[in-house]
C-alpha cells in the first residue's frame, strides 16, 4: 500500500521540549507536504510548554491535522487485599494492551510517509519501532542531553525487560540508558556533530547535523550590542532537583544567595523548572521574584544557568549568559558544556563578570559566544529549519 504525503508528529510526554520544535517546523511545510500531530501519550503526567490548552490551540494552528487518542488510564488505587492487588494487575495489563492496539491502528490508519519524534525511546516510539518497522523514522534534538555511562542489567532489570518485551509484548520498558541510544532503523537530526560524540551506531541508522529549528529566530534577533543597565535584571533558570539531587541543588542556592549578597542593586529573579515546588524555591530564594511562568526576553539583561537547554537559546540571542559551576566540581563535559567560557566558579568570577557587564554590556560576552555556537549548533545562519525540512522532504518520497 502506497503511503500518501502526510509526515506524523510524535508527542511526548514532555511536550515543553518539544512543542515549539514542532511548531516551528510545521508551520513552514511546504504545500505538498500534510503535518500531523498525534496526541499518544503513555503517560498522564504531561508536562505542557504554557498549558494544555494554549498549547494544543498553537499546534492546531500551526499543523495540518491535530489528533488526540484517548489516554491510558490505569488503576491506581490504595489496596490491601492481595487478591485485589492481582487483579487490578490483570486490569492494567489489559489496559496496556488495548492503549498499544490502539496506537498501531491509528499507525495503519494514519500510514504516515515518515514519523518525526523527539525522544528515542519514550513508549509509543518503542511500540511503534517494534511492530510497525517499515514506516521511516527521524529523530529531531529538542534538546541538550547528557552524557550516560555504561551500567549493567541486574537480574530484577532482566526478568522485566523479558517479561513485558517477550512475552506480553509490550516494549514499555526502555532498555538501560547508558548512552544516547535509539533503535536501529532511524535517521537522526542532531545540532551539530558535537553530540554525536556519545551516540551509539546502529544498523541501518543515519547521523544528520542541521542545528536547531527553534533558535533561528533567536539568530535573526541577534544584536552585537543590546541596551544595559548598571541595575541588571538577572534571571537565574533552575534545574528541577530530580535531575542534579537535593545535596547539589542546594549548593547551588547557596551559591546564588551569596551572588545576591555581593551584588544586591541587581534585580534577581528565578525561572523554575516545570517540574519543579515553586513554594519550596520561594522559601529558598526569600524576596525574589520566582515564576513557572515564561519570562520574555527582553526582560533578561543577563540569564544564569547550571546547564540548562534554555542557556543555548540566550547565548543565540546575544544575551549575555552564564553557566555556574560552584568550584568547579560539576563536570559540565556530560553536558557538552565545558567549552563554553562563560562558566563561573566561584562568587570571585561571578563577580568579576557582572562589572564587565556594567562597564561593556552584551560586547563582554561576545567572545563566549561564537566558537561555542558553531561547535554545538552547527551555523548562526539561521536556516536549521530549512534544512530540516529539505531532510523530511528527501526522507519522505516514496519507495
Amino acid at each position: 500500500m502506497a503511503r500518501d504525503q502526510s509526515i506524523l508528529f510524535l508527542s511526548d510526554s514532555n511536550r515543553y521540549l518539544q512543542h515549539d520544535l514542532y511548531c516551528q517546523i510545521a508551520k513552514n511545510f511546504p504545500e505538498n507536504l500534510k503535518s500531523v500531530f498525534l496526541a499518544s501519550d503513555f503517560k498522564a503526567d504531561t508536562l505542557h510548554r504554557k498549558s494544555e490548552d494554549i498549547d494544543r490551540k498553537e499546534l492546531e494552528d500551526a499543523f495540518s491535522k491535530f489528533i488526540e487518542m484517548p489516554r491510558l488510564l490505569l488503576d491506581r488505587r490504595p489496596l490491601t487485599n492481595p487478591l485485589a492487588k492481582v487483579w487490578r494487575y490483570g486490569k492494567n495489563l489489559r489496559s496496556k494492551q488495548n492503549w498499544r492496539k490502539g496506537l498501531l491502528c491509528k499507525m495503519d490508519d494514519l500510514n504516515p510517509s515518515l514519523l518525526i519524534l523527539t525522544s528515542t525511546n519514550a513508549e509509543n516510539t518503542r511500540v511503534i519501532s517494534r511492530y510497525r518497522p517499515r514506516i521511516p523514522k527521524l529523530y529531531i534534538q529538542p534538546c541538550n542531553f547528557r552524557v550516560q555511562q555504561k551500567g549493567q542489567y541486574s537480574i530484577s532489570e532482566k526478568l522485566k525487560n523479558f517479561w513485558f518485551n517477550r512475552i506480553l509484548r509490550l516494549p514499555i520498558l526502555p532498555v538501560k540508558e547508558t548512552t544516547f541510544d535509539h533503535f536501529g532503523k532511524m535517521h537522526l537530526a542532531l545540532w551539530s556533530p558535537l553530540w554525536k560524540n556519545h551516540a551509539l551506531e546502529r544498523k541501518e541508522s543515519s547521523f544528520h547535523f542541521t542545528g536547531n529549528p527553534t533558535y533561528d529566530q533567536c539568530f535573526e534577533k541577534f544584536s552585537a550590542e543590546r541596551a544595559y543597565s548598571k541595575t541588571a535584571k538577572v534571571w537565574i533558570y533552575l534545574n528541577k532537583e530530580k535531575n542534579s539531587g537535593q545535596k547539589n541543588w542546594d549548593v547551588y542556592a547557596n551559591f546564588y544567595r551569596e551572588m545576591m549578597r555581593i551584588q544586591p542593586d541587581f534585580f534577581y529573579g528565578f525561572k523554575a523548572h516545570p517540574h519543579s515546588n515553586l513554594e519550596k524555591i520561594q522559601r529558598a530564594f526569600p524576596g525574589a521574584k520566582v515564576t513557572k511562568e515564561l519570562v520574555p526576553k527582553e526582560k533578561v539583561d543577563i540569564m544564569i544557568t547550571h546547564w540548562s537547554s534554555t542557556a543555548l537559546e540566550f547565548i543565540a540571542e546575544g544575551i549575555p549568559t552564564l553557566l555556574v559551576n560552584p568550584d568547579g566540581q560539576f563536570d559540565f563535559s556530560e553536558r557538552y558544556l565545558d567549552q563554553y567560557e562563560g562558566i563561573a566558579r566561584s562568587i570571585e568570577e561571578i563577580k568579576s563578570h557582572f562589572k564587565n557587564y556594567q562597564e561593556e554590556g552584551s560586547k563582554a560576552f561576545l567572545n563566549f559566544r561564537s566558537n561555542f555556537v558553531k561547535r554545538s549548533l552547527i551555523s548562526d545562519d539561521g536556516k536549521s529549519t530549512e534544512r530540516v525540512i529539505r531532510l523530511i522532504q528527501k526522507l519522505s518520497r516514496p519507495e
